[in-house]
């Protein structure tokens, strides 16, 4: 998780790097870019479900940039992050979006951390032309392409077929009862359709179990599981308070025998 945690902070302000190339020159005619400072704004979330989640991410970010102006910045230019908090919701994301935009004039953006907050905002991202690093790991958000979204990991599609990929090529069990534990949350769109694609392909059952957003009690849903005697659950995305629940709950209904890998 620490590895995956610094090849993102380098994927970020590598691509900070290579769109501030440009000399002095021509910071005049570059939104966000003065001859001393480059303005990058993060749109996540800070006080919602997600908090214990993002916020560790983005203390990296604000780390990481305090490093590198320390160093001299980029080409002398020192980094300026503006951190906005949408609440993981879409109205909070978009009001952010204007503040940085209209009122920050930044240079490129960090976030939205979520994606329906993502997908609310790619328009316009679009017609503001923002160089961005969403984290929205949804096929739809960069297909077709869009040349100013960057996207620094796999999309949810890829990342359920390397699951299923593992289950039957690695642990070589047979006929696997699995069950995909999904979040209601933007990102459920993606996650049930990567699963109904891969689970197609390897030919396997896969039981669709819909998690409240950011409950503790998840016991109805862990029954559900004992009762389809199931071999895997896959839980992504989630909240740490879910995470929390269902951890509580598995271990707290352990004499119902459930032979859960996750």
């Amino acid at each position: 998780m620490k590895m995956k945690g610094n090849i993102l902070l380098v994927v970020t302000f590598t691509v900070v790097c290579m769109l501030s190339i440009p000399s002095k020159g021509y910071s005049a005619s570059a939104r966000g870019v003065t001859d001393t400072t480059i303005k990058i704004g993060g749109i996540f979330d800070l006080t919602g479900p997600l908090v214990t989640t993002i916020k560790p991410m983005v203390e990296a970010f604000r780390n990481y940039t305090r490093h590198v102006n320390e160093g001299g910045g980029i080409h002398g230019r020192k980094i300026q992050l503006i951190i906005e908090d949408d609440r993981y919701t879409i109205p909070a994301a978009v009001a952010a979006f204007k503040k940085l935009v209209y009122r920050d004039e930044i240079f490129a953006l960090i976030g939205p951390g979520s994606t329906g907050e993502t997908r609310a905002l790619t328009d316009h991202i679009m017609k503001h032309k923002l160089p961005s690093i969403v984290f929205a790991a949804d096929e739809d958000v960069i297909e077709p392409y869009k040349r100013y979204l960057f996207l620094p990991l796999d999309t949810y599609e890829n990342q359920i077929g390397v699951i299923l990929d593992y289950i039957v090529e690695v642990t070589k069990t047979k006929k696997p009862r699995i069950v995909n534990a999904c979040v209601d949350a933007g990102a459920k769109v993606p996650i049930l359709r990567g699963f109904k694609k891969w689970s197609k392909f390897f030919g396997l059952e896969v039981q669709d179990i819909m998690l409240p957003m950011n409950v503790l009690d998840t016991t109805s849903e862990v029954l559900i599981m004992k009762k389809a005697k199931i071999d895997y659950i896959v839980l992504r995305p989630f909240s740490s308070r879910t995470q929390k629940g269902l951890d509580s709950t598995l271990r707290s209904l352990v004499h119902i025998h459930l032979p859960q890998r996750m």
